[in-house]
């Protein structure tokens, strides 16, 4: 698995958390084709780091050729929140976990 220093001695990982905000204004429900791509976009993002055995972090874009409408993703900080520090949840003393965004393009 390739390191990425992401700071403060610290590295990116394959165990992450990942979101996707929907606009309101996208009308979906359990049926619709547009969830079930999204849904799929989402769940292919987060399989990616172990499929490839790579490790991704926060302004990474992959390239996920699951449909026409979409090229892949963009991982971003969580929009709604002021600083990182919220995104990092620590599952031991050394290990931890972030909280991405994932945007289609």
């Amino acid at each position: 698995m390739p390191k990425r220093e992401i700071g403060f001695g610290r590295f990116a990982n394959r165990r992450n958390e990942y979101i996707m905000f929907i606009s309101t204004e996208t009308r979906i429900n359990e049926n619709s084709k547009k969830l079930f791509i999204l849904n799929t976009l989402l769940w292919s993002t987060a399989k990616y780091p172990y499929n490839e055995k790579s490790n991704i972090t926060v302004t990474d874009t992959i390239e996920i050729n699951l449909v026409k409408e979409y090229a892949g993703v963009v991982i971003l900080l969580l929009e709604l929140l002021n600083n990182a520090s919220s995104t990092k949840c620590y599952v031991s003393k050394n290990k931890f976990i972030s909280i991405f965004q994932v945007m289609p393009i």
